[in-house]
This record gives C-alpha cells, sequence and structure tokens, in this order.
C-alpha cells in the first residue's frame, strides 16, 4: 500500500505541475490537444488536469 500511495501522490504531483506551467513537451502531445477540443479550450483542459491531479494526490494521502 505503500508504493501506491507515493505514486499517487507523484502522480497528483505531476498533473499539477503540467497544469500549472502548461510545459511544452506534454502540452502538445495529440491526446491533450484532442482533450482541449473535448473540453472547449485550453483554461478549460489546464483546471481539468489541476484538479484531477488534486483529486489523485489527495487520494494517495489519506490512503492508509
Amino acid at each position: 500500500m505503500d508504493i501506491l500511495k507515493i505514486i499517487l501522490i507523484a502522480y497528483g504531483i505531476l498533473c499539477i505541475l503540467i497544469g500549472l506551467f502548461k510545459l511544452p513537451l506534454v502540452w502538445q502531445m495529440k491526446k491533450l490537444q484532442v482533450m482541449k477540443k473535448m473540453l472547449k479550450g485550453d483554461r478549460n483542459l489546464q483546471i481539468f488536469i489541476i484538479v484531477w491531479g488534486s483529486i489523485i494526490g489527495a487520494i494517495g494521502i489519506l490512503i492508509k
């Protein structure tokens, strides 16, 4: 369970960093371009990624 906890926290932090700083290497991936169309904008995708990272990080912290 400790490994899962560490992975979830690291993934959450990574998502938050990608959402905040819009890292070009990741932000220009085709998968994110499709999600940008689905969420109708760059800003909405950024908010989605930050919220997703926050939720995953919180789950990682709460796991015992």
